[in-house]
């Protein structure tokens, strides 16, 4: 019962924080990007931190620092496309897109260390190509590509290749150390990264914080993601529960087009249940 409970608070969580940012796009309450990230992650670091404190853990190795600090930039990049992605399109456009990582992954599993996709996962690429153009279908144009012209669909494009980075390196680091370890030091390092990206721009997210109190929230939503994975991954397989997450598309397809009535909500939702099939079988065939 309670890894169910982990679970509901994981996709909650997920879909909670993915419409509250795009609300606050929406309503122009927010211009910066990575003053999203500072505030979404900042709750559960500090979480992460009591925990890392109390809790006993074995020596850190040397290569996991590569790990993390190889992923940062990748990170950092990732969140300020993904939610540039929010900011400049329809969340039932660029939401589905996210689940081209799997792709990705295959792509540097096949790269890093030969790994050749199953049957099954080549059958999700192919799912999720599919899934692309039924996205496109319909759009501002007749070409079935015409999605791609859109810019906040290439920002989750590139999003979803910086994410499959940054999971392909997490995984690494947690094997040699502990997902609380690994959380307390990646939410650190990215809070830091998005403030130094912020800050060599002359930008700072304070005066934000005081004027849109919906912000404190996302550190809520962040929170029962983060700890609802965590949790779910010591009592679930990790591929079910990564699979399962990819659900959340769903919901914010269905946001998108019944209370802010965004275009061609029907096809965008085949298409994310498309692509979702497609990530399942690639994640639950890996």
């Amino acid at each position: 019962m309670f890894g169910y409970l982990a679970l509901v608070a994981m996709l909650s969580g997920n879909v909670f924080t993915a419409l509250v940012a795009k609300h606050l796009f929406r309503e122009k309450r927010i211009r910066r990007e990575l003053s999203l990230v500072i505030w979404q992650y900042t709750l559960p670091f500090l979480i992460f931190a009591v925990i890392f404190a109390v809790r006993p853990r074995a020596p850190i190795p040397g290569l996991f620092w590569l790990f993390i600090f190889g992923a940062l930039p990748f990170e950092v990049f990732g969140q300020f496309l993904q939610y540039r992605a929010l900011k400049l399109s329809d969340i039932s456009l660029v939401t589905p897109l996210g689940n081209l990582t799997p792709i990705f992954l295959l792509g540097i599993g096949y790269a890093v260390s030969g790994d050749v996709p199953s049957l099954s996962g080549i059958i999700g690429v192919t799912l999720i190509v599919s899934g692309l153009f039924f996205i496109g279908a319909g759009e501002k144009t007749a070409s079935q590509l015409s999605a791609w012209r859109d810019r906040g669909a290439r920002s989750m494009v590139g999003a979803a290749l910086a994410f499959s980075v940054t999971s392909a390196f997490g995984r690494k680091a947690v094997q040699l150390t502990d997902p609380f370890t690994f959380g307390f030091f990646t939410l650190g390092l990215l809070i830091v990264g998005s403030f130094a990206a912020l800050a060599a721009r002359g930008r700072f997210p304070f005066g934000e914080w005081r004027k849109n109190p919906l912000l404190k929230t996302l550190g809520l939503g962040a929170t029962g993601e983060t700890f609802g994975q965590y949790i779910a991954y010591d009592i679930f397989p990790a591929a079910y529960v990564i699979a399962l997450k990819r659900l959340s598309t769903l919901a914010s397809v269905l946001w998108g087009g019944v209370v802010w009535h965004e275009p061609h909500v029907r096809r965008r939702l085949f298409a994310a249940l498309v692509m979702i099939a497609g990530a399942l079988l690639v994640l639950l065939g890996g």
